[in-house]
């Protein structure tokens, strides 16, 4: 479809990620199990000679308080399917989770020689990461959509930095690259 002819289509309608990969991360792991060789993938992505392999995880998935829990009325059909949505969600998100940390672990050893030693690390960003209950709270509370305020915004980017300092994963892979990071 042509999307550049407004004519044709004057309204392009998206659809959130959680229909089929809600973090992001399967596309890339299958790209790289399907070639077989760890290092020919690496190769083909343009890092023949990959030393460190950082993936960071930013997972917005939230765990809102409902609100039909308190009513003594069964829940609607829409909250029924945004239960059973969200809950299917996060199954996958796990399942996701763990493949990907499994699979990128398993290839970088695979690739990885006592001359050209490769590290993996994994960093989940999610609310379920964050410390202060009363902040995860709130995060929690934001919802996803596309009309967010800017305290809000202020908070996930916060929040986001806080989990980052915090992350032993994180502050390993910025030590051990120190010096061999290329500056924007």
């Amino acid at each position: 479809m042509n999307y550049m002819d407004s004519q044709k289509r004057p309204w392009i309608h998206l659809v959130d990620g959680g229909i089929a990969d809600n973090l992001g991360l399967r596309s890339f792991y299958t790209r790289l199990s399907l070639e077989g060789d760890p290092r020919q993938a690496f190769s083909e992505l343009g890092h023949p000679n990959v030393r460190d392999v950082l993936i960071i995880s930013v997972n917005s998935f939230a765990h809102k308080k409902e609100k039909w829990p308190l009513r003594r009325a069964a829940p609607g059909l829409a909250e029924t399917i945004g239960s059973i949505s969200s809950d299917q969600i996060g199954r996958c998100n796990y399942d996701t989770l763990d493949i990907v940390r499994y699979s990128f672990d398993h290839w970088t050893k695979q690739v990885s020689t006592l001359q050209h030693p490769v590290s993996f690390d994994f960093v989940e960003v999610s609310f379920n990461v964050v410390h202060d209950a009363e902040q995860r709270q709130a995060l929690n509370d934001i919802g996803t959509n596309f009309d967010l305020k800017d305290d809000a915004v202020d908070l996930l980017i916060k929040s986001a930095d806080d989990v980052l300092r915090a992350s032993p994963e994180f502050q390993a892979f910025l030590k051990r690259a120190n010096g061999r990071l290329k500056q924007p």
